[in-house]
């Protein structure tokens, strides 16, 4: 089992990766400091996704992408079925072209 960073760790690393590469980060919801499951809202080039923190194949920590070119209302729906379900989770909003080499944890396209 792989060790996890703290949550509030993990949104301090994405915003600064953030501010690193131009784009602009805010928490729309401060989740628990310590366990919150973090979602990721990802605007760039007039899309919107939706990234959760998920564990892949031997319990590497990353990102599992749960919805692709949505609109804001789809997005806004998910979320708040997450936190009716989870309410100490994170929403951070990532708003430009971040590479995702610079984000903490893999991304599992699927």
């Amino acid at each position: 089992m792989t060790a996890r960073l703290r949550s509030d760790f993990q949104v301090s690393a994405i915003r600064q990766a953030a501010k690193a590469h131009g784009a602009f980060c805010t928490i729309l919801k401060h989740g628990h400091d310590e366990a919150g499951m973090i979602h990721l809202v990802w605007r760039k080039g007039g899309s919107v996704s939706v990234w959760s923190e998920s564990s892949g194949e031997g319990g590497a920590r990353g990102w599992r992408l749960r919805a692709s070119d949505v609109t804001e209302e789809a997005a806004d729906t998910l979320l708040e079925k997450e936190k009716k379900f989870d309410p100490d989770l994170w929403v951070v909003e990532l708003d430009g072209d971040v590479p995702r080499d610079a984000l903490p944890g893999e991304f599992f396209d699927q």
